[in-house]
């Protein structure tokens, strides 16, 4: 038996696990700098020791939209002018939130000209069912400007569905895995996952002929072939295992880490 891990970008297969992303209503404010507010907002896992997600707290992705309605070109940045108010504790955003994998990318520092709109997204660790208060205090290019800070009412209660599906990845990859080549039962699988059954059991079968032509000199029936592929199915739903663990989850992507143990198809003959 073979002990792997694999670690891999799982996109394909989910049926109810792409649907992170939630509207928290209309929360915005304005004042003669800037019209701002909450576009959407929905929790992640990153793949780092960086705000881990527990029972009581979470990293949170808030996409804002940030009209500038000045005359001179303003800067927003997770290092300054960007706070997350929890009463009266002030809180920075998590810096370096960034994922190629999972096309994540928090707004460092991002630059709107006058007139223009830009999405800026940041990324806050926040309690679950608690209302915070976030604080945009732009600079302006024109140091003699002094912008008011405006507050968005954020409350986290609005996005609990996203918190709740971000463990979904795992139970779908669980569930495509045993019913489709441990030949086991898995009561997510239709909830979780849309790959065509049929298709994918017929690419296993074709892939177990190419092992089976190098295991045996002598060519087989067809008949032999499909018992032989129906016997390893059943040997495996027997002795194979798997268990997966998500760890990270954004944008409608994850990764899932995978261990297994299978039979090795060098031991086909015997």
């Amino acid at each position: 038996m073979n002990v792997l891990a694999l670690t891999f970008v799982l996109m394909l297969v989910l049926a109810a696990c792409n649907s992170s992303k939630e509207t928290g209503g209309s929360t915005s404010a304005k004042n003669k700098a800037i019209e701002a507010s909450i576009d959407s907002a929905s929790y992640i896992l990153v793949d780092s020791d960086e705000g881990a997600t527990s029972e009581e707290k979470g990293l949170l992705k808030v996409d804002l939209k940030v009209k500038n309605v000045s005359k001179n070109s303003i800067s927003l940045s997770d290092y300054d002018g960007v706070y997350l108010y929890e009463g009266d504790e002030q809180l920075s955003p998590k810096t370096g939130v960034n994922s190629r994998e999972l096309g994540l990318e928090s707004s460092a520092s991002d630059k709107i000209g006058a007139g223009k709109q830009k999405n800026l997204t940041f990324v806050f660790e926040v309690k679950k069912d608690k209302k915070y208060k976030i604080g945009l205090q732009p600079k302006s290019s024109d140091y003699d400007e002094e912008i008011d800070e405006v507050t968005l009412t954020l409350d986290t209660k609005k996005y609990a569905k996203s918190y709740n599906k971000l463990q979904d990845p795992e139970k779908a990859l669980q569930a495509y895995t045993e019913v489709l080549y441990l030949n086991k039962e898995n009561v997510d699988y239709d909830k979780y996952v849309t790959a065509d059954k049929t298709a994918v059991i017929e690419e296993q079968k074709k892939a177990f002929n190419e092992e089976l032509k190098g295991a045996f000199s002598n060519s087989l029936t067809d008949k032999a072939k499909k018992d032989f592929f129906n016997m390893y199915k059943d040997v495996l739903k027997e002795k194979a295992s798997v268990k997966t663990n998500v760890i990270a989850n954004a944008n409608n992507k994850a990764v899932v880490e995978v261990e297994y143990t299978t039979l090795d198809l060098s031991d086909l003959y015997s």
